[in-house]
């Protein structure tokens, strides 16, 4: 969940919320039904989840000063970023566009909560490789959040 500095909530979707728009955007998609399997289907859900998410939190702050910043409190990140949910989407953009496996691992592990072991079946990978490439996304990621915010 996403808190806003002051303390009110910046994207007030609750989880069965979350779940009922993603499955909804799903549904609705041309691609329904094509997914190779239930990790390739999470995959494809942690995706819509992100977009979900940002437009919400778009839609929410539209009209709001700019630069206005929440906290995004995750254990799966492991630290507070003090990044706003557009600056997550912009750093799993560019993270993609140095390294798309790394970005897609963050996207599931991040939006549809995937533990090391799904991660690991989902991407084909040991659980010891998705270990190590979640350290370093995460390693990236504290990096990128810190030149940010120059630190």
């Amino acid at each position: 969940m996403l808190v806003s500095r002051s303390g009110g909530l910046a994207v007030a979707l609750e989880p069965p919320e979350l779940v009922n728009e993603c499955f909804l955007k799903l549904t609705a998609s041309d691609s329904r039904g094509d997914w190779r399997d239930r990790a390739h289907f999470l995959a494809v859900a942690a995706r819509a989840m992100r977009q979900i998410l940002v437009d919400q939190f778009r839609y929410q702050n539209a009209g709001m000063r700019a630069g206005q910043q929440v906290t995004l409190q995750t254990e799966h990140l492991g630290q507070d970023t003090g990044s706003d949910l557009f600056e997550l989407d912009r750093a799993l953009e560019r993270l993609g566009e140095i390294d798309a496996a790394l970005a897609a691992l963050v996207e599931m592990k991040f939006f549809a909560g995937m533990s090391i072991a799904e991660l690991a079946l989902a991407t084909g990978r040991s659980e010891a490789t998705v270990k190590r490439q979640w350290r370093a996304a995460r390693v990236w990621l504290a990096q990128h959040f810190d030149e940010q915010h120059g630190g």
